[in-house]
């Protein structure tokens, strides 16, 4: 999850089989003394977002001051959009049959 470039190739959504969504960077990305895993899992439990919302919310907090192209990729726009961690609300269901389209957002983390 917190690696450098990982997600600026797309085909990464080819993984999403039975899994919902990836969450990484398009782009370089620098280490922080503050934990971006613990930011973003304060959103996803303190604050009930969705998980896409969540990791966009703790890259903006924790990497605001770098350039960093951040990238989500989800199996189907309802799991981009609308995914929670299990117990902290609505979770998609999984995809039934595999179309082969994935979904996905970036952003800029000093946006």
């Amino acid at each position: 999850m917190d690696a450098c470039w990982v997600l600026v190739d797309l085909q990464w959504g080819g993984a999403l089989k039975h899994s919902h969504g990836i969450l990484g960077f398009a782009s370089y990305k620098y280490t922080h003394e503050e934990s971006l895993t613990s930011v973003f899992m304060g959103h996803c439990i303190d604050n009930d977002y969705p998980i896409s919302l969540a990791w966009q919310r703790a890259t903006q907090d924790v990497l605001g001051g770098d350039p960093t192209t951040v990238r989500v990729i989800f199996d189907t726009e309802d799991q981009l959009q609308n995914d929670h961690l299990p117990g902290q609300g609505y979770v998609s269901a999984s995809e039934i049959t595999d179309d082969d389209i994935v979904y996905y957002s970036e952003w800029q983390s000093d946006a």
